[in-house]
Order: C-alpha cells, then sequence, then structure tokens
C-alpha cells in the first residue's frame, strides 16, 4: 500500500469515527430536550442535567458506532478503489451517508410518532415506561423511534453507501 493511500485510509477511519460521534452527540441533543422522559425512565438515570447526560451518551454510543463502521467502510472503501481514491472523494462519501443516516433517523421518529398517534393503548403496552400523558408520550415515541431509526438506519446508510462508493467510483474512472 503506497504512503498516500495508507494516509488516505487512516484518514478515513478517523473521520468515521468522528462522525459517528457527531451524530450520537447531535441526535441525543435534540432527544435529550425533546423528551428528558425517556432517558429517564429507559435509562434509569435520576439526576440532575439529563439533558447533558444524554449528549455525553449519544457521543459515547456514537464513537462505538463510527470505531465498527470505520473499519467496515475503511476496508470497503480501500478496496473499491484500490487505494487510489482522494481523501476528498471519501469524505463526500461519508458526508452522504451522514445525511441518510440523520433522514433514516428522522423517518424513524415520524413512524413512532404515528404509531403513538394511532393507537396509544397499543404504544403504551408494547413499549416500556411510556408516559400517559398525550405530550409527553408523543416525544417518547419520537425518542424511541428515532433512535431505532439511527440504529437500524446506520445499517442500511452505510451499505447504500459503500454501493453508491463502488457506483461513484466506476463512474469517475470510466
Amino acid at each position: 500500500m503506497k504512503l498516500k493511500s495508507f494516509r488516505t485510509t487512516i484518514l478515513i477511519i478517523l473521520f468515521t469515527i468522528f462522525l459517528g460521534a457527531f451524530i450520537g452527540g447531535t441526535t441525543n441533543l435534540i432527544n435529550g430536550y425533546i423528551s428528558p422522559i425517556y432517558f429517564k425512565n429507559i435509562m434509569r438515570w435520576d439526576f440532575e442535567n439529563i439533558w447533558r447526560a444524554c449528549i455525553a451518551q449519544g457521543i459515547f454510543e456514537g464513537l462505538l458506532n463510527g470505531i465498527i463502521f470505520s473499519l467496515i467502510y475503511s476496508i470497503s472503501f480501500s478496496v473499491i478503489t484500490k487505494g487510489n481514491a482522494s481523501l476528498s472523494f471519501g469524505v463526500k462519501q461519508l458526508l452522504k451517508i451522514t445525511t441518510n443516516i440523520y433522514l433514516l433517523w428522522a423517518i424513524g421518529g415520524i413512524i413512532a410518532l404515528g404509531l403513538a398517534l394511532l393507537s396509544p393503548e397499543f404504544y403504551q403496552s408494547t413499549f416500556r415506561m411510556v408516559p400517559t400523558e398525550t405530550k409527553d408520550m408523543l416525544a417518547y415515541a419520537w425518542v424511541g423511534g428515532s433512535i431505532w431509526g439511527a440504529s437500524f438506519g446506520s445499517v442500511i446508510a452505510i451499505t447504500i453507501g459503500i454501493i453508491n462508493t463502488k457506483t461513484n467510483w466506476k463512474t469517475i474512472n470510466q
């Protein structure tokens, strides 16, 4: 492996880990604001400043996901491009993946909101410790759904991202 391609791969790994932490932190920044009750109930947190803890938890979990996805993506990226892609090409692909993760995070929240609105009784009996007040239940639904959306969405987004990286790389090199 050439030094330049090795450096690019290392930077892609680091950027992917950073993006994981960033996505986790920003989504939990919003989710912690929308429903601290969700985190209090699910995480069994009983202290002041749950919102700050949500952000820290998001960064931590995002770092873990970023490490896993960085290995998957960087290996795929290196194999697809045979070590010949620029860092800017890799970063552009990662930003597309990031956009898709945010999109799927929002879709997950919207689906859960819809479910809670459509059948509050079902939602409350199916999921743990759901508040009974409508406003709190809907906020709780958003957070739970958006977390699932981001979690499953990350797998979908990275898979699509690898496919798009391959397609875009072929287009550039034709």
